[in-house]
């Protein structure tokens, strides 16, 4: 039976065996550890509108980083620094959109003449299953047409829609811009910051933690993008050896 001991207002069971104990308190560890994920899923969940550029901006302070030390290195300020990284990222980021937009519209009826092309010669090398073969063909190609006639003329089913869209994609783009400066411009204040928020000798362990932390996204983010490259250049050299257009 256990027996309960006040003492200064703190209660001590006793009685109960070491085991017990120890489950116990993991028990309680593990449940406090849950409570505090779900809250922070909560939170971030609830205001996604600012922690996905949030997070967005920090993936990409992890990849544009090296750029600050050398701009610095040939005379700019950390302020100015910051700002032609972020708009040589909105610089690349429109050209692309814009790209991909032309692209898109000015490709879709040659694609769409090539499917039609292919349906018909599957259908004839293939007999009944190749009629088959053309009827899904063929409605790739209307889809193809109709995209393209929609990016060519702007013409965009329920306006409302898609103009809150818009909005929501053009704030976001801001916020991640926003952030992005404020992490290239003043990343190197966040030990110093780290220091203050954490008390007594543990500050020296949380830097560590956080240059370990970093140094892998870091890591991380770079070679995504090197594979990124490398994919896009063998597949822009295999469409120039096929002659896709």
């Amino acid at each position: 039976m256990a027996q309960v001991r006040d003492s200064g207002g703190d209660r001590l069971f006793t009685g109960l065996s070491p085991t017990t104990r120890k489950v116990a308190a993991w028990s309680a560890t593990v449940l406090l550890a849950l409570g505090v994920a779900t809250f922070i899923v909560f939170v971030v969940v609830g205001l996604r509108a600012a922690t996905v550029p949030f997070i967005l901006a920090l993936l990409g302070t992890a990849l544009l980083q090296p750029l600050m030390p050398w701009l610095m290195k040939h005379g700019t300020s950390r302020t100015l620094a910051a700002g032609l990284t972020c708009a040589g990222l909105v610089i690349l980021v429109c050209a692309a959109l814009v790209g991909v937009v032309q692209s898109l519209s000015e490709s879709a009826g040659k694609i769409a003449r090539g499917l039609a092309e292919a349906g018909d010669e599957l259908a004839d090398r293939f007999g009944s299953v190749g009629e088959r073969m053309q009827s899904a063909v063929d409605g790739m190609s209307d889809a193809g047409t109709a995209i393209g006639r929609s990016v060519a003329s702007g013409v965009v089913s329920g306006l409302s829609l898609a103009t809150q869209v818009l909005a929501g994609l053009v704030l976001a783009l801001a916020l991640v811009f926003l952030f992005l400066f404020l992490f290239l411009r003043d990343g190197n204040r966040t030990e110093a910051f780290a220091r203050r928020l954490v008390p007594g000798g543990q500050a020296e362990t949380a830097v560590a933690c956080g240059r370990q932390a970093y140094a892998s996204l870091s890591g991380y983010m770079r070679g995504t993008m090197l594979i990124a490259v490398i994919d896009a250049l063998l597949i822009f050299t295999g469409l120039v050896i096929l002659g896709v257009p």
